[in-house]
């Protein structure tokens, strides 16, 4: 619909139903009641002027792309009731500037892919310490983010995870990691520093990294340095 704008939602609903919102693009602003606890596909997708979303600390799932094309949406507290996330959640909102997913959440490495590609304004994002991968396409094409600290416990970069990330400047891998997936950070044009921890070189995929950015830099362990080599 073109002109909702804002409803209140009533008590006693457990759930957001797929598709429920879906294109409702004059939606500015909605409060999701007490005692919901899922939030479905494409729940939200598309409503392109929807600034404002209070989520109840009672929804433990939120599903594939349910907020994906709120481009108007800027910021978005997650509760730390939230267990489950599927793929693409958010992707395309190109005015979402930051967000930090709960520590509460669990990592399903092949099920959350793509959950910012295409935030194109994204420059501020914090990711559960306990996760020890960071999923395919998680930033797809952020072109705002400037910078990115990966989690001492990461051990794998999903494929493309940072693609296109046309603003990265510099990464640190820490220690932890064993693989860098293939095109990891292709097409990251300002990518100049690149600081591996690992004592054992990870293993890397076809096109993990730009093959022709001039005076780049990969600063690794001096002790294995003879191994980078390699």
């Amino acid at each position: 619909s073109d002109l909702l704008i804002g409803i209140e939602l009533p008590s006693g609903i457990t759930e957001i139903s797929s598709l429920l919102f879906y294109e409702c693009s004059a939606l500015k602003s909605i409060k999701i009641p007490a005692g919901v606890s899922l939030i479905g596909q494409w729940a939200f997708g598309a409503c392109l002027s929807l600034e404002n979303v209070t989520i109840p600390e009672t929804v433990i799932e939120v599903r594939y792309c349910a907020f994906s094309r709120c481009t108007s949406l800027r910021t978005i507290k997650l509760p730390e009731s939230l267990k489950t996330m599927e793929n693409e959640i958010f992707k395309e909102c190109t005015g979402l500037e930051e967000i930090v997913i709960p520590e509460s959440v669990n990592l399903d490495f092949d099920s959350m892919f793509g959950l910012f590609s295409e935030c194109y304004s994204l420059k501020k994002v914090r990711l559960p310490q306990k996760w020890d991968s960071i999923p395919q396409y998680t930033f797809a094409n952020c072109l705002s983010l400037e910078s990115y600290v990966i989690n001492d416990n990461v051990r794998i970069i999903g494929c493309g995870a940072f693609g296109g990330c046309r603003c990265l400047t510099d990464i640190h891998l820490p220690a932890s990691v064993i693989t860098i997936s293939s095109e990891a950070f292709i097409l990251c044009s300002s990518l100049k520093n690149i600081y591996l921890s690992p004592v054992e070189p990870p293993l890397l995929g076809a096109e993990c990294f730009d093959p022709d950015i001039p005076d780049r830099n990969f600063y690794v362990p001096q002790s294995s340095l003879e191994i980078y080599k390699k």
